[in-house]
């Protein structure tokens, strides 16, 4: 007996901030994985620009995830 593949649900965000408020803009999408979470959203991506100028917040990535 075989079954279907569970369906899996995600997103891809960017976290784009400037200046001296990185701190806002990383907790901001923190907070979005959490809701996502809450909402049943299996995973998330976040973009990565390095550079600022082409709307870039990540310097570098930005591992996270919760166990299986």
């Amino acid at each position: 007996m075989t079954t279907a593949p569970r369906f899996r649900l995600g997103f891809l965000t960017h976290a784009q901030g400037r200046g001296d408020d990185l701190a806002t803009t990383y907790r901001d999408a923190q907070e979005l994985f959490v809701v996502a979470d809450e909402l049943g959203f299996d995973v998330g991506w976040v973009a990565q620009h390095h550079i600022p100028l082409g709307g870039g917040g990540l310097s570098s990535p930005w591992p996270t995830g919760k166990g299986s």
